[in-house]
C-alpha cells in the first residue's frame, strides 16, 4: 500500500491544537489510499474465491467421469421365476473405472419383481469399493443412468410366470465394445441399435 508522504517538519496542528490544514490533506490521501487497497484485496479474494469454485467443479467433474465411463467384467444378470413373483440374480464380478481402478463386487438378488417385465439393474456406492453393494431394479431407463454414485450394471427381461430363466446384457468396462450379435459374453450387444455420437466419438445402445 503506497502512503502519501508526511514530511517531517510540517507542523500537524496549530497553537490551538486543531489540525492543520496540510495535515488534513494528508489524511484524506492517506483514507483514498486506504480504501483503494481495500477494494483492491477484495476483488483479489473475489478472483481466489471464483478460481477456487472453478477448481472443485473441475475435480467434481473429474469425479463423476470416472463412474459415467465405468463398466464391469465377468458380470451376468439372470431373470427367474421365484413363485408368484420374478427374481433377478447378479453374478459377483469386477467393476472397471475410467480412471483404471478395479474393485469385485458381491452378487446378489433383487426380489419381488414383475413377470415379463425389462429392468435396468444398477447399485449407489459413493466410495466405489465394491464389496456388498445395494442391487435395485427400475423399469425406467434414465432412473439407471451412470452419473454420481449411481453404477449400471445391466438390462434383462424376467421370464414370464412358470417359464424358464432368462439372461440379460451388462455395460462393458471402458475401451470395450461388442458388435450387436457378436456375442463374446458379457458386454452390451445381441439385438438393439447402435450409433455412434460424433460429438463424443462415443457409442450409443439403443435396446428398443
Amino acid at each position: 500500500m503506497g502512503l502519501p508522504n508526511l514530511d517531517i517538519w510540517q507542523q500537524i496542528v496549530d497553537d490551538k491544537g486543531y489540525p492543520t490544514l496540510p495535515f488534513h490533506v494528508w489524511w484524506q490521501e492517506f483514507v483514498k489510499n486506504q480504501n483503494s487497497t481495500n477494494e483492491s484485496l477484495q476483488d483479489q479474494l473475489s478472483t481466489l474465491t471464483g478460481l477456487d469454485g472453478s477448481i472443485s467443479d473441475v475435480l467434481s467433474a473429474a469425479e463423476s467421469a470416472v463412474v459415467v465411463n465405468s463398466g464391469t467384467l465377468n458380470a451376468t444378470l439372470t431373470g427367474r421365476d421365484a413363485g408368484s413373483t420374478a427374481s433377478i440374480d447378479v453374478s459377483g464380478h469386477v467393476r472397471v473405472y475410467g480412471d483404471g481402478a478395479t474393485v469385485s463386487v458381491n452378487p446378489g438378488s433383487i426380489n419381488g419383481l414383475a413377470f415379463g417385465t425389462t429392468y435396468y439393474v444398477y447399485y449407489d456406492q459413493e466410495s466405489r469399493e465394491g464389496g456388498a453393494v445395494p442391487y435395485q431394479a427400475t423399469s425406467v431407463k434414465l432412473t439407471a443412468v451412470q452419473t454420481g454414485a449411481r453404477h449400471f450394471v445391466g438390462v434383462v427381461t424376467t421370464p414370464a410366470n412358470g417359464s424358464a430363466d432368462t439372461s440379460g446384457t451388462t455395460i462393458d468396462p471402458p475401451g470395450f465394445y461388442h458388435l450387436p450379435g457378436a456375442g463374446g459374453g458379457g458386454g452390451i450387444s445381441g439385438s438393439g441399435t447402435f450409433s455412434l455420437d460424433d460429438n463424443t466419438g462415443s457409442f450409443n445402445f439403443d435396446d428398443g
